[in-house]
């Protein structure tokens, strides 16, 4: 039963879209095929050079004589969420500076093919290449933003998520209770300079769900660009000192519905977790930093999924290989995994556990409890009676989520003149 009431609260909260796209007369790409064409919407397709396609599927530009097809152009018809509607979108991009360089003085360049060769080499290059329109699109044009916060000296650390919206730039942090109610929050640029200070205390709302939220009203233009550019950072004041980290842009944000706190002795992160409504499915974005070194290359690490049932403990791992270690947040994701009734009530109950550990060094493990996703969102409903009775009788019921997977509902009833709470 649990299970069940899971996945339909992860179908009221991604919601179902469709609708109709408009179509550019003036290029000769449109996004969508216009309704008036064959009776249908046609949102969840893209137009190239006379041709439909479905969303997610890829192709190479054919442009005629005298050009032809454009092996080195990658095309992709991404799907964007566009006012609760999502249409497909054209997006191509150039891979031939993403080609290796060929050994040999005097490479050759076969039909059908964008990077050079060696004489004789058998493999394909072009292969190689890994190619995610959806995700570059959703990085560069996205609202929704993520930080991972961490000091020296601190054992503790905190996420944040972060939602521009109409001048506003909403903000909801997660952190553990050893590191305590922050007292300052503090919105910088890349060179340290403040930005805006929030001075912290608990509201009624933040007692109940234990969540710190709130919102910055009348984003100034230039502090506007400074987000979009990445260039903005935000830290937290605690009584275990100065947290901090940069807000940015990731893949998978605008679908999270579950987040995750990673913390070890050696590092710190935060997951992004999205499910699949119809399959039950689970996909993880992990970002992290501080368990391998700057620089490493082709590391391979375990993700685990753990729970406890009936007094058995329960694991899945699976192996993944991160290419390069950067000097920022390091990202992982997990491939789709459809869940056990058994898992997907533990997920409902905060007691789903994600870790990821380096699979030469595992004692640098880091950990989360994975949680509904961190807002400070109220759900809401009038409350009317099924039949009439003989006097006026209403009311209306406020639903709130709670960090650790819990959730509290307040009611407001009136029957006449009398009013129950």
């Amino acid at each position: 039963m649990q299970s069940i009431i899971v996945l339909v609260l992860v179908y009221f909260l991604t919601g179902a879209v469709s609708g109709n796209g408009r179509r550019r007369k003036e290029l000769p790409i449109s996004d969508v095929i216009p309704a008036e064409q064959d009776g249908k919407p046609k949102a969840s397709e893209c137009r190239f050079g006379g041709e439909s396609y479905e969303l997610e599927q890829t192709w190479h530009p054919d442009l005629g004589p005298p050009f032809g097809v454009m092996y080195c152009v990658h095309c992709e018809c991404v799907p964007i969420h566009k006012k609760r509607r999502i249409v497909g979108r054209v997006r191509c991009k150039n891979i031939k500076t993403e080609c290796p360089k060929p050994t040999c003085s005097d490479p050759v360049l076969l039909p059908g093919r964008c990077c050079k060769v060696c004489p004789g080499q058998d493999d394909n290059p072009d292969l190689t290449i890994t190619v995610d329109l959806e995700r570059e699109e959703q990085e560069k044009n996205g609202r929704h933003y993520a930080a991972v916060l961490t000091g020296p000296g601190v054992p503790r650390a905190a996420t944040g998520r972060f939602y521009f919206r109409k001048k506003t730039l909403q903000y909801s942090f997660l952190f553990g209770e050893e590191l305590g109610w922050p007292t300052g929050l503090t919105f910088l640029d890349n060179t340290n300079n403040i930005l805006e200070e929030f001075a912290l205390s608990k509201t009624a709302l933040q007692n109940r769900t234990e969540k710190l939220c709130g919102a910055w009203a009348r984003l100034p233009r230039r502090y506007r660009r400074t987000l979009r550019s990445e260039d903005m950072a935000v830290s937290l004041t605690t009584k275990l000192g100065t947290i901090s980290g940069k807000v940015l842009k990731y893949y998978g944000l605008n679908s999270e519905l579950f987040s995750g706190l990673l913390e070890g002795y050696s590092g710190a992160g935060t997951a992004i977790g999205s499910v699949s409504p119809g399959t039950g499915s689970i996909h993880a974005n992990i970002l992290f930093k501080g368990i391998v070194k700057e620089g490493e290359k082709n590391i391979p690490f375990i993700i685990k999924f753990q729970m406890s049932h009936g007094g058995e403990t329960r694991s899945v791992e699976e192996a993944v290989v991160l290419e390069s270690v950067g000097p920022d947040l390091n990202s992982i994701r997990n491939p789709y995994r459809v869940l056990t009734t058994p898992e997907l009530e533990a997920l409902g109950q905060g007691e789903l556990t994600l870790s990821l550990a380096p699979t030469l060094n595992p004692s640098r493990e880091l950990s989360a409890k994975l949680v509904p996703r961190l807002s400070c969102d109220i759900f809401d409903c009038i409350l009317q009676p099924v039949e009439t009775p003989s006097g006026d009788a209403n009311g209306i019921a406020f639903l709130t989520l709670h960090a650790q997977a819990g959730c509290s509902t307040t009611l407001r009833l009136r029957a006449q003149t009398k009013l129950w709470i």
